[in-house]
């Protein structure tokens, strides 16, 4: 059915390896977006030809666009200069595939630990504000954005007209976190403030909120994700069931896929069931 009969909703993505949303498969101006993570970007990447035949419309990065701390041991990391940084921006870059992708598609995208600086890396990071130039750099973000302009990354745009818009928020999970805990925050109140302001005003029939570590999955006992910071998961949670513009959503549902399984969650339960991806 057309996209102008889909009810309000509100999809999250976090931490993703690699996907595509399709707005709307029978309509001849369908709108195709394609979004990944984790990417090494010093290993073979045969990955963007098959993006690239996908003709996406828009790509997505959910977070480790590339890895620019280095692994001491196991999940032991270092932080590298901000030369070595700028250097692994640029080789990511320079793949013939991802390059060809630059110059044929609108690319969007937050950061996450890695391509933040610093494992596990929060608010105390020292870098975070040359840092923060250089992944937009790397984004080939304008020079007069917004987000050249303020503090953290976060950031929204919409797609489409009229009836048939989409909505694309993008969360920063690093700048402003705090440490991990039942009283940690893992936003800040200007960004929850810019968030409540994104939603209510929001004209889109689907929105997508975006996040670069999980929200939904509890059971994880050693990854980074929301429910390490129970009061932030718990208030997005209650900030997308109150939105005025997604009370009368059928899509109470979220979603969140890592490597090959999806994670659904109903803003009024929390409650939380694993699937594996076809």
């Amino acid at each position: 059915k057309g996209m102008s009969q889909i009810p309000w909703m509100v999809v999250v993505l976090s931490f993703l390896v690699t996907g595509q949303f399709i707005v709307d498969k029978d309509l001849p101006d369908v709108w195709h977006l394609a979004f990944g993570s984790c990417n090494k970007h010093f290993l073979p990447s045969p990955i963007w030809d098959g993006i690239l035949q996908f003709h996406p419309d828009a790509w997505l990065w959910l977070g480790d666009a590339v890895y620019n701390d280095e692994r001491v041991f196991l999940h032991i990391f270092q932080a590298t200069d901000l030369a070595t940084m700028k250097e692994k921006f640029n080789a990511q870059r320079e793949i013939p595939g991802y390059a060809k992708l630059r110059n044929q598609t609108k690319i969007f995208g937050i950061w996450d630990d890695h391509d933040y600086g610093i494992n596990d890396g929060n608010v105390g990071y020292e870098d975070k504000i040359e840092s923060q130039k250089l992944f937009l750099d790397f984004l080939d973000e304008p020079s007069d954005s917004i987000r050249r302009k303020r503090e953290g990354i976060y950031a929204s745009y919409t797609f489409g007209q009229s009836n048939r818009q989409v909505k694309l928020i993008l969360l920063d999970m690093r700048y402003f976190s705090t440490e991990q805990g039942p009283d940690g925050d893992i936003l800040g109140e200007t960004q929850w403030q810019w968030l409540q302001s994104e939603l209510d005003s929001s004209t889109a029939q689907i929105t997508i909120i975006t996040s670069g570590t999980q929200i939904i999955p509890n059971d994880k006992p050693i990854q980074e994700k929301w429910a390490n910071f129970p009061k932030s998961r718990k208030r997005l949670f209650q900030i997308i069931s109150d939105s005025k513009n997604l009370e009368s959503s059928c899509c109470q549902e979220t979603f969140t896929m890592l490597r090959c399984s999806s994670t659904h969650a109903t803003c009024d339960t929390h409650f939380t069931k694993s699937h594996q991806a076809e």
